[in-house]
């Protein structure tokens, strides 16, 4: 892992499962934008930076500069789209501290929304998902994203000497992990058999093998260090790339990313909330965390 400069994330929103009726990504993402600041206690006027990650429902080859107009944001110094994949959350963080080091911005605001489900559904989503395919090498052969993960997960079990069934014990204890956690549309929980029962995708994966494919929002305010009570600090991220093919040998995505982040204490910050019904609340983070994320299949 590469180090990175010190950053600070002051306020932060989330909001998982299916959108309200009539709500676009585009809404999404301004929610997200205003429930974030609002959690920072940061006026969009302070903003001197925006990063967002494109939408797969609402595609725009500018996307930052919709979200921006939208939000009414002026006088900005830095404006991006981070696609890396499912890394481009953690990745973002890292351009971020950089960019805020070296160009002395400010308060930059971080938002990613998509409704996947209400929006386009399912099939769509998937159809949207084929385009990121190589348009010479890998779409002319009609692959799926389950199939080339398929294919990697093969390598994986073959390279490490595991048998499918160990892919049925991860999911089991995954979705055991999202449940726990209260913020992941992680469904119902499943048993090792209930697992091993769904109808085969692509061998080795079958369907509960496959993550779901649903709406979220999420934005955070980001700054350089000054400690205040309630901030959380990261502190250190990196990158990894290596081909842009999604068939190319064993182990992780073409990106991978991670960070670690630390909590100022604050007397008057309380735990988050538990997870109710429809949309949660902002909340802060409040303990020491570890994230890494890397280009997952749908």
């Amino acid at each position: 892992m590469n180090s990175s400069p010190a950053l600070a994330l002051l306020g932060s929103s989330l909001s998982i499962g299916p959108a309200p009726e009539g709500q676009t990504s585009l809404d999404m993402h301004v929610e997200a934008a205003v429930k974030a600041l609002a959690d920072a206690e940061v006026e969009p006027r302070e903003v001197d930076g925006l990063v967002t990650f494109g939408s797969f429902t609402m595609p725009h080859s500018m996307h930052v500069m919709t979200v921006l107009d939208r939000l009414g944001l002026r006088g900005l110094r830095y404006a991006e789209v981070v696609q890396v994949g499912g890394a481009s959350a953690v990745a973002s963080l890292n351009r971020v501290a950089r960019i805020a080091a070296a160009d002395r911005l400010e308060t930059i605001l971080i938002v990613a929304a998509d409704n996947q489900r209400t929006g386009i559904a399912t099939s769509g989503a998937l159809g949207a998902m084929f385009g990121n395919r190589h348009p010479l090498f890998e779409q002319p052969y009609g692959p799926t994203t389950a199939s080339l993960y398929a294919l990697k997960g093969t390598r994986y079990l073959h390279d490490f000497g595991l048998s499918p069934e160990m892919l049925s014990h991860a999911v089991v204890a995954s979705r055991e992990q999202a449940i726990a956690n209260g913020y992941v549309d992680a469904g119902e929980r499943a048993s090792f058999e209930q697992v091993e029962a769904s109808r085969m995708v692509t061998s080795p994966l079958r369907l509960l093998h496959c993550s779901r494919v649903t709406d979220g929002a999420a934005a955070v305010v980001a700054s350089r260090p000054s400690r205040r009570p309630g901030e959380v600090s990261m502190l250190g991220a990196g990158e990894y790339q290596r081909s842009g093919y999604y068939v190319h040998g064993s182990g992780s995505g073409p990106v991978g990313a991670g960070a670690a982040t630390s909590t100022t204490p604050s007397p008057a910050r309380s735990a988050p909330p538990p997870r109710s019904s429809g949309w949660p609340s902002p909340a802060r983070h409040t303990t020491t965390s570890a994230t890494a994320t890397s280009a997952t299949a749908s």
